[in-house]
C-alpha cells in the first residue's frame, strides 16, 4: 500500500496482524511504536477503522526517503506525517499451520502412485511412497513416523499460536 499524507496526517495508533516493512518514499514521517496487541486490544468506538483506544509509546523514529522500519505482527504503531510525505507499506502474511500442512499434503499426493501408503489420524493425512532400500537410508516407517509426529505437533494449540492463525 502507498500512503500519502499532508503535514500532521495520520491514521491513528493501530496494529497489524502480519509483518510490515515501512519504506519512506518522499518527505518525512515520524513513527511511534508501543505495546504488543492481540485480538482483545480495546479499540476506539465510533469509527470504521481499528484504532487503538490505548497507546503506550515505547520508541520513536523519523524516517527520511530511503529509510525502512520493520514492524512485527501485533506491535502497536502510530505514524504522523512531517510535512507532505509518501510511505510504502509492504506487508507479508505468513501461512497458517493448516495451510502449511495442506500444501505439504498436496505436494506429497501429487507424487503418489498405486504403491503409496496412506497414514491417517484425526487431523493429518500423509501420503508416502516407499523407496528401494539404500545403505544409510532411514527406513520409510521411521521417516513416516517422524513426519507424523512433526505434523501432529504443528496441530497442537501451542503451535497454532506459534505459526499464526
Amino acid at each position: 500500500m502507498i500512503s500519502y499524507a499532508v503535514d500532521g496526517g495520520s491514521v491513528g495508533p493501530h496494529y497489524d496482524q502480519y509483518d510490515v516493512f515501512l519504506l519512506q518514499a518522499e518527505g518525512q514521517r515520524e513513527w511511534r511504536t508501543g505495546q504488543r496487541c492481540g485480538p482483545d486490544a480495546p479499540l476506539q468506538e465510533g469509527t470504521v477503522l481499528s484504532i487503538l483506544a490505548e497507546f503506550d509509546e515505547d520508541e520513536r523514529w523519523v524516517l527520511n526517503p530511503g529509510d525502512m522500519l520493520y514492524l512485527p505482527p501485533g506491535l502497536a504503531h502510530h505514524g504522523i506525517a512531517r510535512g507532505e510525505c509518501m510511505t510504502y507499506s509492504i506487508g507479508f502474511r505468513a501461512p497458517s499451520a493448516a495451510q502449511l500442512v495442506e500444501r505439504s499434503a498436496d505436494a506429497l499426493l501429487s507424487q503418489a502412485n498405486e504403491h503409496t501408503v496412506i497414514l491417517t489420524t484425526a487431523t493429518v493425512t500423509l501420503a508416502l511412497t516407499p523407496v528401494r532400500p539404500v545403505a544409510g537410508l532411514i527406513p520409510l516407517r521411521c521417516s513416516a513416523y517422524a513426519m507424523y509426529l512433526s505434523l501432529s505437533l504443528m496441530m497442537m494449540p501451542f503451535w497454532r499460536v506459534f505459526w499464526g492463525s
